[in-house]
């Protein structure tokens, strides 16, 4: 019996700290398009941020670990952690790549910074080597993308069907009729920001609403973001 293929996502960022909004955008976006599971990626050093700008990297990976305890199907990964050197996607892809050679590898980002995706390094070759899941937040036009090249637009659809099955059909489909490879998936829009978390725990403003209560503790007990 041939093994059926298993569809994987990876949601990067520097979840610094971890909230509700990363859980609740990766967990609306598993069930929208049907994904087995989704490994979620602390960043070791951002190449986007100075590494004085965020908080240690085993620090926010055990946060991760605590927010997605109780959650079978959202994984903890140490993959940019175990390079030890800035985080670059194109390099943990091809990681991804070697672990689950026969699967299929969705990477998820959110809109704002698919926007910015010329500036990532080898981004041609990476829009190659797996497909994009963009979150696009209630909201957000998909003219946002309008200032893209033209070759990443044409390649790129918006998911209309929050039915697993039929968003399954519709990447088949488009990608057998136009090459498309880039799937725009509207989730709810969550007003939470680690930034915001960070200024209220340094203003001593309450925040445990806002992330899981074992993140919480965790915070507490160590004295970060103070």
């Amino acid at each position: 019996m041939e093994k059926e293929v298993q569809k994987i996502g990876i949601f990067g960022g520097t979840f610094d700290p971890i909230h509700y909004g990363h859980l609740k955008t990766a967990k609306s976006i598993l069930e929208a398009v049907g994904l087995d599971l989704i490994y979620i990626v602390p960043s070791y050093i951002s190449p986007h941020k100075p590494a004085g700008e965020i908080t240690h990297a085993i620090h926010r990976y055990a946060m991760v670990v605590l927010a997605t305890i109780d959650e079978e199907r959202l994984v903890p990964s140490t993959v940019e952690i175990e390079r030890s050197k800035p985080s670059y996607t194109i390099d943990t892809i091809k990681e991804f790549r070697n672990r689950f050679p026969e699967e299929k590898i969705f990477f998820i980002t959110g809109s704002d910074s698919f926007a910015e995706i010329t500036t990532w390094k080898d981004y041609e070759k990476l829009l190659g080597d797996c497909l994009f899941l963009v979150n696009l937040r209630a909201g957000v036009p998909f003219s946002r993308l309008n200032h893209l090249p033209q070759e990443i637009r044409e390649r790129t659809v918006e998911l209309t069907s929050s039915n697993p099955s039929e968003a399954e059909r519709a990447i088949k489909e488009w990608g057998e009729r136009k090459g498309a490879s880039i799937f725009l998936v509207k989730t709810p829009e969550i007003p939470i920001s680690s930034t915001e978390i960070r200024e209220r725990i340094t203003a001593g403003k309450r925040f445990d609403h806002l992330l899981p209560e074992r993140v919480a503790r965790y915070i507490e007990r160590l004295n970060l973001y103070r």
